[in-house]
């Protein structure tokens, strides 16, 4: 009997990742695992190295499905309350009248601040589609 200790480490596209959503990263792992243990009891029953690997488990293919689904509708959902906020922060900068959507119901600004909000919203906007787009340079080397 082998005893084995695995550290991982998990980064995704977006740093260090602090546990693994939909446990995609533990099921290969164990897949993995899986597969030396059958590879050694292989060679140690014929004695040769075995020349394919044994097949792997199909993968619950349904609850994946479920899982990036409810995924899709909260981001269609957030990018939706984004597109009202700007239209809407348009419309205030435009009027003077602002209308925004909210948790606790809906909050409506007239006149002057109204303008000012709609300008900070949209100021902030561009700010945050700014630093998405905006591609790294290269790193300056200082001596």
């Amino acid at each position: 009997m082998v005893d084995v200790e695995l550290r991982v480490e998990r980064a995704g596209f977006s740093g260090f990742m602090l546990f693994d959503v939909g446990g995609y990263y533990n099921i290969q792992i164990r897949k993995w695992l899986d597969a030396i243990q059958a590879s050694l009891h292989q060679q140690e029953t014929t004695g040769q190295p075995s020349s394919s690997a044994p097949p792997l488990q199909p993968p619950n293919k349904s609850a994946a499905c479920v899982f990036h689904g409810c995924l899709l509708l909260i981001a269609i959902a957030f990018g939706l309350y984004l597109l009202v906020t700007v239209i809407g922060a348009v419309i205030g900068l435009a009027t003077g009248n602002l209308f925004l959507l909210g948790r606790n119901g809906s909050l409506t600004v007239h006149g002057p601040a109204a303008r000012a909000i709609s300008a900070v919203i949209l100021l902030f906007g561009a700010w945050v589609v700014w630093r998405v787009m905006k591609k790294p340079g290269k790193p300056s080397i200082i001596q």
